[in-house]
């Protein structure tokens, strides 16, 4: 199995939150998103521990931090973060970056339930591009590791996506995304959007909940009546 480092989430990122407000998610670098001390929402998730390395073999040089836009997408029970860059090489060069962060519910509820994935590339000759993306659900509070069996979703150059998975619904995710692009030789390859987007399932109003409530007792005393 692939090692898949888990940073700690569930109640300490709840507890962290006590310590100061949580912003909602704007464009920014991929460091700003780093910088973030309790990281930052969109809809009814919220995106912490943002890490990421870079690599590259000559011509092409590393990214860095800065050079990676980040852009959230509050699209309704479907919101998540794009990330915009550069990563463009020919001949012999390629890049490499990889990107960790956690997504899990702000209201702490178990309402996760889907991911999606897709990027904008292009390629030439004998370049290639991809974004490998493993994860990790329900992962526990303080762990090393994944608790569970790593799981993966990725895109490639002809198989741009969007793929979607469904994975168990949990409250929390961890993610690492693994961008490379290659020349390999004798050709070029560009990403230069990587739309990654997480599903939840809606959380049922109060008053929803208060009438669904008043329905079931009304139907068990009619259910008394008719019985005497």
């Amino acid at each position: 199995m692939k090692s898949f480092t888990i940073f700690g989430v569930g109640f300490a990122v709840f507890a962290s939150a006590l310590a100061g407000p949580i912003p909602t998610c704007v464009t920014g670098t991929y460091a700003s998103y780093e910088a973030l001390t309790n990281g930052c929402v969109v809809n009814n998730l919220l995106f912490t521990n943002f890490a990421d390395t870079e690599g590259s073999t000559s011509p092409a040089v590393s990214l860095t931090s800065t050079a990676i836009t980040v852009e959230p997408d509050f699209f309704p029970l479907d919101g998540g973060l794009d990330f915009k860059a550069s990563w463009s090489v020919s001949g012999s060069g390629s890049l490499v970056s990889t990107l960790s962060y956690v997504v899990q519910t702000f209201d702490g509820s178990d309402t996760l339930s889907g991911l999606s994935l897709s990027f904008n590339d292009l390629v030439n000759g004998t370049g290639s591009t991809s974004d490998y993306e493993s994860y990790c659900f329900g992962s526990a509070l303080g762990t090393t590791g994944c608790p569970t069996t790593v799981e993966y979703i990725a895109v490639s150059n002809g198989f741009p996506g969007p793929y979607t998975q469904s994975p168990p619904v949990t409250n929390v995710i961890s993610f690492s995304n693994r961008i490379t692009t290659a020349g390999n030789g004798a050709g070029t390859a560009s990403i230069s959007v990587i739309d990654a987007n997480y599903s939840t399932a809606p959380v049922p109003e109060p008053a929803s909940l208060a009438l669904l409530g008043g329905g079931l007792i009304g139907i068990g005393l009619l259910r008394k009546r008719r019985r005497r």
